[in-house]
């Protein structure tokens, strides 16, 4: 019994946690709205997700340095990026293809 509390604790702490980043994303996401216009355009970040996950469906993992951006040298991916979601995202584009 105890242990079934403790997975429900923490699966719905895990949720509550989920939803106070979304709600945040979409504060964030409403305040820059009237200064970029009806449509946000694709920024810097996006684009480099968009490449991160990228690489992750062609390669099936993310390079150490990645030498496309900032090129000639490039950039250790590891230590400029949050990467545990690229993983998770690309499997997703998998199964939910556009």
């Amino acid at each position: 019994m105890i242990k079934k509390l403790t997975t429900l604790s923490t699966v719905l702490a895990l949720l509550a946690l989920f939803a106070a980043g979304l709600t945040l994303r979409r504060y964030v996401l409403d305040a820059q709205r009237p200064l970029a216009g009806a449509e946000l355009p694709f920024t810097l970040e996006g684009a480099i997700h968009f490449h991160r996950v990228q690489q992750v469906l062609e390669q099936g993992w993310l390079p150490v340095v990645d030498r496309n951006i900032e090129y000639p040298h490039g950039i250790r991916v590891s230590a400029t990026d949050t990467v545990a979601d690229t993983y998770l995202l690309a499997v997703l584009s998998k199964m939910f293809p556009t």
